[in-house]
């Protein structure tokens, strides 16, 4: 068994100290295998007739950002339309218990599966606790929205978030905000005023009553804490795992909307669900739970501005819901103003990817700066110690 071990190569290599002129010595080994093991693979080779993941058509849509945020968008548009369908069969509170606890108990059985406290880490608690208030209110908002005012508005009207987000920067000086920007919030919100058709600009109250107030306000209210949530997980960053901040939104959502819901508020609560509410309570739950999955993976592997314009398409999956399955009328100035939204985003969501990569490749260059600095320091040092010692020499010898 011993002529099978490896043949080995030691000898001693002088170096230049760094703090007088004695040599140091350092040992370098060379391992020296036989030429039949080279030939031995460490892992076995795939098969001519096997296919990896990537290759397979699942592999594909997971390894494509555009497709990947399409099918977001659309299990979006699939959870909201169950919200809909659930506006005069389910009470708003008890939805929202229900669609929470059960995302609760898959969260959780997530985190038990891959190792993670579902709490977070206790210094970010304050972070997550702000992040659950703020999304557990713009879901209340959202879907208190959607029992109110057709789908397709509330749609538009929840897309307007990068909008009120450039706003909120602008405000509170969170991020500078160019000319093009301001140009696009602009052209937003002249898309909310057309979607939302108010009388004292268009005339005619017959379609703006109680409900279509209540609707509209809910609708942008729900975008403006969507914002606030979304500014709250940018300051976590990777410090708590993306699970960890979803489950603090659904924890408080539960605990907030229990109290709300055995109150009675704004109708008692449905003790005997049928087999149909059943089934949509299970369509808002797991299309809610997809929909996070794709989005986030579909934003981690392709650009905020191709994320911004694919998951509008959420639009045109709620004016298809709208016309086909809620017999919803469509007008060709809310298309308009539809269009002006998109547009917006788009303006918006471009210019922010653009100062964030300027940003960061200014942070890269400081690196890169810095590191050549310090070579550049640790090479003049080297030369010092090596004419001192050159110096040294030359009076002993010469």
């Amino acid at each position: 068994m011993a002529e099978d071990r490896p043949a080995v190569n030691v000898r001693e290599l002088p170096v230049s100290s760094t703090e007088d002129s004695k040599a140091s010595w350092r040992i370098e080994v060379d391992w020296k295998a036989d030429e039949e093991e080279d030939d031995v693979p460490l892992l076995p080779r795939r098969q001519s007739g096997s296919l990896q993941f990537s290759e397979k058509p699942l592999g594909c849509i997971w390894n494509s950002g555009t497709g990947l945020l399409t099918l977001g968008a659309f299990t979006i548009s699939v959870a909201t339309l169950c919200v809909k369908l659930l506006h005069d069969r389910v009470p708003l509170f008890q939805l929202i218990a229900i669609r929470s606890l059960a995302s609760c108990i898959i969260l959780c059985f997530l985190c038990r599966s891959s190792g993670t406290n579902p709490m977070g880490p206790r210094e970010l608690w304050p972070l997550l606790l702000t992040r659950g208030v703020s999304g557990a209110i713009s879901m209340t908002m959202t879907f208190g929205s959607l029992f109110l005012i057709p789908l397709t508005d509330t749609t538009i009207l929840f897309l307007t978030h990068p909008a009120w987000m450039t706003a909120i920067c602008w405000l509170f000086r969170i991020e500078p905000i160019k000319w093009t920007m301001s140009v696009g919030v602009a052209i937003c919100m002249a898309g909310v005023v057309l979607v939302t058709h108010p009388p004292i600009i268009f005339g005619g109250h017959q379609h703006w009553g109680l409900a279509r107030i209540g609707g509209v306000a809910l609708g942008l209210g729900g975008a403006i804490f969507a914002t606030t949530s979304f500014l709250t997980v940018s300051k976590i960053g990777d410090r708590a795992s993306p699970i960890v901040m979803t489950f603090w939104f659904q924890m408080v959502g539960f605990l907030s909307s229990v109290p709300v819901m055995f109150v009675g508020f704004p109708t008692p609560i449905k003790w005997g669900l049928s087999w149909l509410d059943i089934v949509l309570l299970a369509g808002v739950t797991l299309a809610s739970s997809l929909s996070n999955t794709l989005v986030n993976r579909g934003l981690q592997i392709s650009s905020a501005t191709m994320g911004s314009v694919t998951l509008t398409s959420q639009i045109l999956f709620a004016t298809l819901w709208g016309i086909f399955l809620l017999n919803e009328p469509l007008s060709m100035v809310g298309l308009i103003g539809a269009v002006l939204i998109v547009l917006g985003v788009v303006m918006v969501s471009r210019e922010r990817a653009a100062i964030k990569s300027s940003r960061e490749a200014a942070t890269e260059e400081m690196h890169r700066w810095s590191w050549d600095r310090l070579a550049a320091w640790r090479q003049t040092r080297v030369n010092e110690v090596e004419l001192s010692a050159a110096e040294r020499l030359a009076r002993v010898f010469g």
